[in-house]
């Protein structure tokens, strides 16, 4: 997946991201490894690189884990079927007391070179393509799943969404959902789509 001009692209890592975002569980180094280093090994994905400001070609590659940090920003690059590849990272946020979550992100700058993604989350408009990002970041958060559970999933634009992980499996998933939610069940995945607009509409009701 030799690439030329994805991460040093003007608007590259802009707009905030489309994102697969997983509560892992409490606080476990373990669990937070296995799940970096799954997420990485996935056949669509190369990376993983920390400089955002250097093309994958001009740095060195690092491993997942431990080394440099459970917590560091990784980038690396997508490729989602035929579409032209695009920029990808994962972000950690440890919550101590309460979760894990890892973040993988799809920059809707990058995005936007390979897909009609207009202004979402600001507008509605053609939203067509998200069906075929959905099930792309669905089948990365299977196979994840098949190599370490977690608690819950989201998909979509999920800043400033207020994802707690408990309420949620008590109460059940929304049936207005702006995102899309990955509840997972013994032995697989529950898909639940998004069955509204761009989450930040003006005319949002």
């Amino acid at each position: 997946m030799t690439q030329s001009r994805i991460f040093t692209q003007p608007d590259a890592w802009s707009g905030g991201s489309y994102e697969l975002a997983i509560d892992l569980g409490p606080v476990d180094d373990t669990k937070l490894e296995n799940a970096l280093t799954a997420i990485w090994a996935h056949a669509d994905l190369n990376g993983c690189y920390l400089h955002h400001d250097r093309e994958p070609a001009e740095q060195t590659r690092v491993a997942p884990g431990k080394q440099p940090g459970l917590d560091t920003c990784l980038r690396g690059v997508a490729r989602l079927g035929a579409l032209a590849p695009v920029t990808c990272s994962t972000i950690v946020v440890r919550e101590v007391g309460r979760s894990d979550w890892m973040y993988f992100g799809l920059p809707l700058g990058s995005l936007r070179t390979a897909l009609p993604v207009g202004a979402f989350p600001f507008e509605d408009g053609d939203l067509s393509w998200r069906s075929s990002v959905d099930g792309w970041l669905c089948l990365i958060a299977q196979k994840l799943f098949t190599a370490q559970r977690f608690r819950l999933g989201l998909v979509g634009w999920t800043d400033g969404l207020d994802n707690s992980t408990d309420e949620l499996l008590e109460k059940g998933v929304p049936e207005q959902r702006w995102v899309g939610y990955l509840v997972p069940s013994a032995s697989a995945l529950t898909w639940c789509p998004p069955n509204q607009g761009p989450p930040m509409c003006v005319d949002r009701r």
